[in-house]
């Protein structure tokens, strides 16, 4: 999938509905375009739009439901939201929000809290359901605040640090993580986090968030079987208010009265100008790569993340910034990623705007590869005998015309033509005829096809 990119304008403040200026965006939600009003106008389309009238449910309808249920069949997602400060992030994401109680039944309550009861109440009803099936879920919030990693949920403990391990891919060490079993028990950590959030007064937003914050849910879902095969899902949401860009042109002389509180927002905006300077250069070198391999493949082989034939995977800096390092797999990675673009349609902020049109432009040609993140484990007979149900499956539904032939089933075996087949198996010097010749080799082919789509079949 590709990262799918949406855009909401947001009503005029009181300040720039004063003013004297125009609005420069002309937004058409049933084609889910936007026109920039300049001298020549511009037209940008994403995956959806919302104008100033859409509500929070709204939002939440047009793609936070599908990230909620995507998590619950064990698929990573990451939700951002980007855009100039006072452009309307934390709103979306959060809401006006002023306790946990007001996270449940606030109508204005933001994306986190919404799909936090969404998912839970799925995971309710499944429970109910389905007894085999047990979930568990953690929670942990973080904020980047300066380029130092803090933990919300530990607001005196020093800053963090980001590793990478070869088995747990890139995380914080030492980082809280809390159990938690209900919607209820999410909101009061999430809670936790957003009051220990840095935020400040600029003559741009009076609450401006002056850091990046990620709110993970880590869900597992652990199933086992009459035969004593366990099956495990282990999803994780990302959930990430970036700070807003700010250009200091237009933020001299914070509201903080003092000429130390002026020199902390300066060193706060060059702070988070500088991470968001490097979420750019990833999503700019992944989106031309992309482009590349579509244009070099004459409109590129859907799912394909190969290099064309003679390039090189380009280097993508994902460490010049804690922000992009720690959210690698969300940018091209294991994840079904969304980015929100969030605008102002004033002509006050006309360069703000255009440059975050030009960023979710940018990002949506970027291709992810999200898989089910599922695992099985048992003793060597179950396992044999769960291959050996879902082989008898297999033929029935072949039988039935629902599947097709065996050449099929492994992508890139079978589906080639005999003679592309020969060149390929002389270049490689016969390595693949060696290989395929082996004794069992179908048979396991046959049972990564059955272990793999072992959901799709079961639907079936």
């Amino acid at each position: 999938d590709s990262i799918r990119v949406y855009l909401r304008a947001r009503p005029l403040s009181a300040l720039e509905a004063s003013s004297t200026s125009r609005d420069i965006l002309k937004i058409d939600e049933s084609k889910s375009s936007v026109q920039l009003l300049a001298d020549p106008p511009r037209q940008f389309a994403f995956d959806g739009v919302l104008g100033e009238s859409a509500t929070q449910q709204d939002v939440f309808e047009l793609f936070g439901a599908r990230v909620a249920e995507a998590c619950l069949d064990g698929y990573n997602g990451s939700i951002y939201v980007y855009g100039q400060t006072g452009s309307g992030k934390t709103h979306t994401m959060q809401g006006p929000v002023t306790g946990p109680k007001s996270m449940q039944q606030d109508k204005q309550r933001g994306l986190m809290c919404r799909i936090l009861t969404s998912i839970f109440s799925e995971v309710s009803k499944r429970q109910t359901s389905n007894g085999n099936v047990q979930y568990s879920c953690k929670c942990s919030h973080l904020e980047i605040y300066k380029e130092q990693v803090l933990d919300l949920l530990e607001p005196n403990s020093p800053p963090l640090q980001v590793r990478e391990d070869g088995n747990r891919g890139v995380y914080v060490d030492r980082l809280r993580e809390y159990t938690v079993w209900d919607d209820s028990d999410a909101f009061r950590v999430l809670w936790q986090g957003l009051h220990e959030r840095h935020v400040g007064a600029t003559q741009m937003n009076g609450r401006s968030s002056r850091s990046h914050a990620v709110f993970t849910l880590v869900l597992t879902a652990t199933c086992t079987t009459s035969g004593g095969v366990t099956s495990s899902r282990v999803a994780r949401l990302n959930l990430i208010d970036l700070a807003g860009s700010e250009r200091q042109s237009s933020n001299d002389g914070a509201l903080s009265g003092s000429a130390v509180g002026d020199g902390l927002r300066v060193k706060e905006a060059s702070a988070i100008n500088k991470s968001l300077s490097a979420l750019t250069n990833v999503i700019t070198t992944l989106s031309n790569a992309s482009q590349r391999r579509r244009n070099s493949t004459g409109g590129g082989t859907p799912g394909s993340t190969t290099p064309s034939s003679g390039g090189k995977r380009p280097f993508v800096r994902y460490r010049d910034s804690k922000l992009t390092f720690l959210l690698r797999d969300s940018l091209g990675g294991n994840s079904k990623t969304v980015i929100v673009g969030c605008v102002s349609p004033s002509a006050l902020c006309f360069g703000e705007t255009l440059s975050t049109l030009k960023f979710v432009s940018r990002a949506k040609l970027i291709r992810c590869q999200a898989v089910m993140n599922e695992e099985y484990s048992g003793s060597a007979e179950a396992l044999r005998n769960e291959v050996k149900a879902l082989k008898q499956q297999l033929e029935l539904l072949k039988s039935q015309g629902l599947l097709p032939d065996s050449n099929s089933l492994t992508p890139g075996i079978g589906s080639k033509s005999r003679s592309d087949r020969r060149k390929s198996l002389e270049g490689s010097g016969g390595a693949e005829v060696a290989e395929s010749q082996q004794p069992g080799f179908r048979d396991l082919q046959v049972e990564g096809y059955l272990i793999s789509n072992r959901k799709e079949l079961k639907r079936l």
